[in-house]
């Protein structure tokens, strides 16, 4: 049920971009901090980075500074999820000076629908959309624990988009710039344990806990984006440019 969510979104998003009257185009990188978070775990410091490339309508409103628009953009991207056990910090035993964490190198592909509107010389928007990831690979502390059985790793996921920023494009300029901030939930489980691994404070280790029934993770990631886009105007709106 949720991958038909998944795919009846992706398609009322083409079907609105197909009506959409661009006016604007745009590609461009980004990058930035992630912060990954799972069930029972601790948050993990990490990092991703996207291509993108953006189709916006023109400006609809009455005068400048109460000016809006609507589009579409498209990005694809490397996106490095998952948790920590320690969150940066080191224990005992074995595995002293590590930071203990699962990892997820994944391929994201995320559709959005991105509306602007104009305050000052800056552009605040908002995005909302569906996103496909193909897990390229992983690292699991599983992976290094005898006995353990190691849980079932989903190679594809799906979710949400959620997000907005501020941007800036100078007049007549083909160049911009933006700071934006999502959150980006799965619906589906990237991976499926049947054991926990639980921390003794006393041993400084880690003993196996069988999960019944088996746990679905999540993955959630929070991400704070820096970039830049190169625009092609379809049509130049000289008033509107010169005015803003």
């Amino acid at each position: 049920m949720k991958n038909y969510t998944f795919f009846l979104l992706l398609s009322l998003l083409l079907t609105t971009s197909y009506y959409t009257n661009a006016q604007q185009m745009g590609f461009g990188a980004k990058g930035g901090l992630t912060i990954g978070i799972q069930r029972e775990l601790q948050p993990m410091v990490s990092y991703h980075g996207d291509l993108f490339f953006e189709s916006l309508s023109k400006w609809q409103g009455d005068n400048i500074g109460k000016q809006s628009r609507i589009g579409w953009a498209a990005q694809l991207g490397y996106h490095r999820k998952g948790a920590s056990y320690t969150n940066g910090r080191t224990f005992g035993g074995q595995q002293a000076n590590q930071s203990v964490e699962d990892v997820f190198h994944n391929l994201s592909l995320t559709f959005l629908l991105k509306g602007n509107f104009q305050w000052g010389k800056l552009l605040p928007y908002y995005a909302a959309g569906v996103r496909g990831d193909f897990t390229l690979g992983y690292d699991l502390f599983y992976q290094n624990q005898p006995n353990f059985v190691l849980p079932q790793v989903n190679r594809v996921t799906f979710g949400f988009w959620l997000g907005g920023g501020l941007e800036w494009e100078p007049p007549k300029s083909p160049f911009g710039i933006l700071l934006e901030i999502n959150v980006s939930p799965d619906l589906t489980p990237q991976m499926i344990k049947t054991q926990r691994l639980v921390f003794n404070s006393s041993t400084g280790l880690y003993t196996a806990q069988f999960i019944n029934p088996p746990e679905r993770i999540i993955n959630i990631a929070l991400e704070v984006s820096a970039g830049f886009k190169f625009i092609d105007y379809i049509e130049w709106e000289e008033e509107e440019l010169e005015e803003f």
